[in-house]
């Protein structure tokens, strides 16, 4: 099965190329061929999207970010992600191949096609599961934060931290 791989952004976010670029290089590596759902998270969508900022990458309707909690406000704005170098505008590289894991995992895939998707990780955090048992990822939660200015360019910005 094919995983549903989903970017979602809004025009003018300054990182969402950058995203999609990481994002088509993940997926050349580990699932070739695999389309990318574009949703442009424009006022309009982004309530029915739960869309928490831009860029979001999610795998089979999953956030990448690990321990992400949703934070109920879906304004279109820009996400910044709390990551091993600091605040960044996109996610980690393994945050993605990480969820392309655990999507093979979940859906009791041939060893021969995990072992593809495992290839090469850069993440040290060990993921064990098998089909009786519910996986787990051991890591700390990541806080959710999202920044959002005045549309107009006038006002104060605003800086969203999500626990």
């Amino acid at each position: 099965m094919t995983p549903r791989i989903e970017l979602l952004w809004f025009d003018g976010c300054p990182n969402h190329e950058a995203a999609r670029a990481m994002l088509n290089d993940v997926i050349g590596d580990l699932v070739p061929g695999t389309p990318i759902v574009d949703i442009d998270a424009s006022d309009a969508v982004a309530d029915e999207v739960r869309f928490p900022g831009s860029p979001t990458i999610r795998v089979d309707g999953h956030d990448i970010q690990p321990g992400f909690a949703d934070p109920g406000d879906y304004t279109p704005r820009c996400r910044l992600y709390r990551t091993e170098r600091g605040l960044r505008g996109v996610p980690e590289r393994h945050w993605i191949e990480e969820a392309l894991r655990i999507q093979a995992v979940a859906i009791d895939a041939p060893a021969s096609t995990i072992i593809a998707v495992t290839r090469g990780l850069s993440s040290s955090r060990p993921i064990a599961a098998t089909p009786a048992r519910p996986m787990t990822v051991p890591s700390a939660p990541a806080p959710m934060i999202a920044v959002s200015s005045n549309p107009v360019g006038r006002g104060p910005s605003s800086l969203h931290l999500n626990r």
